[in-house]
């Protein structure tokens, strides 16, 4: 998507992609971290999270809008998933770090 748009010249829907690419990044980031420090049960608590209670209900909820309002259950999800593996990974660390 970054490709055709920037090829066709439109920067403003290539910062757009641009954007959205980084939030889903983050996400994935937040979950590769939980697993490489081997806190397994906050890792699968975001994918259950975001693949269960999020994307399911979010797509539901917002079908009552129409289709246009469906797809932004994607990024909905991801943003709220991100959000609350930020704070997993924040408070946890705080917590660890006090002696």
């Amino acid at each position: 998507m970054i490709s055709y748009n920037y090829g066709a010249g439109k920067i403003r829907r290539t910062r757009a992609a641009l954007k959205f690419a980084s939030l889903l990044s983050c996400g994935i980031m937040v979950i590769a971290n939980l697993q490489g420090v081997t806190r397994m049960k906050e890792s699968v608590f975001i994918i259950v999270l975001r693949q269960v209670f999020l994307l399911v209900p979010l797509a539901w909820v917002l079908h009552f809008l129409g289709l246009s309002a469906v797809w932004w259950t994607f990024p909905l999800t991801e943003i709220i998933a991100s959000l609350w593996g930020v704070v997993l990974v924040t408070v946890k660390d705080k917590s660890q770090t006090t002696v």
